[in-house]
């Protein structure tokens, strides 16, 4: 509490042109005000008010205020430690911001609102003042994995971590953490985590190739899922038919990947682009441009990057022109589709679109492209690695 205001007036006092002489004229020694911005003193209310009206700003001290905020504040710690999420915090964040954002409960509010990423900026500025469970959060927005795990190795931050390491293809070190996720989770009797760890093991496993260890961890999240009679098992299942779906379509199976796809109750513009390439293998075409159609319209909204315009406007692209493969233009938009999807080390999402590479580059008899593109995924991370 100290540091934190003591650095919001230093904060304010630069932003406003004052010297610290300034300031503090009429309220406190220099060498007091100093101390105050350093955070070593526990300064009256009536200093701090002082030199905040000086500085023409505020700072909110009402317990009437202060005393439910701080209960929805650790209330949301809780949750997001226990589930990832806090959706009573975030909606009374959303409705108080501005008075969180002049009182101690600043810190808690830009980590705890929703799409806390763009308050990264602040929170540079703030870390000296941050409570442990603060940093732990503000290293995981950073994408400090490894920081974090040495920070808090808990069943949350592991799970992150994890998944983290699935996403940029680097699967043994992603195996290790999520195992590790799991038996943490299950040491913390956290239910709602070790069901992700299963599914994640899974995905992961999936992303290997592994069908049978995919599967094994699948069923396992599945049969615990079945124990739970909670609002979010449902958005659970719909998670894992739509990762068994994926995968049979990677795997060629589009029949069995369109009747796990049809279960999912998820809608987002991944589950659109996955049913448009399912309609598409199996001739429905009418219903393959309707997926892209829907899918275009989540295109803005997402805050994840997965290329998912460019890949909806391929399958309309291999619908619309039946001689796909000899056309140039179809060769730049898969090109640059594909090794994007690598530039951002999204590497399982660039394996979905291989099959389609591997198709164009075999009409076009380019073999020695296809053979460094084979030995590439070839050399991908193995279970045998681990």
């Amino acid at each position: 509490m100290n540091k934190l205001i003591g650095t919001m007036i230093r904060k304010y006092r630069l932003e406003k042109n004052y010297s610290q002489e300034g300031l503090c004229k009429g309220v406190c020694a220099v060498s007091y005000l100093s101390k105050i911005e350093q955070g070593s003193v526990e300064a009256s209310p009536e200093i701090l008010q002082g030199l905040l009206h000086r500085l023409g700003e505020s700072f909110d001290d009402d317990p009437s205020f202060l005393e439910p905020a701080g209960q929805i504040m650790e209330e949301g710690w809780q949750q997001v430690f226990c589930q990832g999420d806090c959706p009573r915090a975030e909606a009374f964040i959303q409705a108080n911001r501005s008075r969180l954002l002049h009182g101690p409960y600043l810190l808690d509010a830009l980590l705890l609102e929703k799409n806390s990423q763009k308050n990264l900026p602040k929170l540079r500025e703030l870390v000296h003042c941050m409570q442990p469970r603060q940093y732990t959060i503000f290293l995981l927005l950073e994408g400090r994995y490894e920081e974090a795990v040495q920070c808090d190795p808990c069943g949350f931050v592991l799970l992150q971590a994890g998944s983290n390491q699935c996403t940029k293809g680097e699967y043994a070190a992603a195996l290790r953490l999520l195992e590790r996720a799991w038996q943490q989770s299950a040491e913390e009797a956290n239910l709602r985590l070790m069901i992700l760890a299963k599914t994640m093991l899974g995905n992961t496993y999936s992303e290997l190739q592994d069908w049978q260890q995919m599967d094994r961890c699948y069923q396992a999240a599945l049969r615990m899922l079945e124990e739970v009679n909670q609002p979010w098992t449902e958005e659970y299942i719909s998670s894992i038919h739509y990762n068994v779906g994926a995968t049979l379509l990677e795997r060629q199976q589009y029949a069995q990947g369109w009747q796990q796809l049809s279960q999912c109750t998820r809608q987002d513009g991944l589950h659109c682009h996955k049913m448009a390439v399912a309609a598409e293998a199996l001739g429905r075409t009418a219903e393959a441009l309707d997926w892209i159609e829907r899918g275009m319209k989540y295109c803005e909204e997402s805050s994840y990057d997965f290329c998912l315009r460019q890949r909806l406007e391929l399958v309309r692209f291999r619908l619309e022109h039946p001689d796909y493969l000899q056309s140039d233009a179809y060769e730049s938009m898969l090109m640059d589709c594909f090794y994007t999807l690598q530039r951002k080390g999204l590497q399982g999402h660039a394996r979905f679109e291989l099959v389609w590479l591997i198709r164009f580059l075999q009409h076009r008899r380019r073999y020695k492209e296809l053979a460094e593109l084979l030995l590439q995924f070839s050399s991908i991370d193995s279970p045998m690695t681990v």
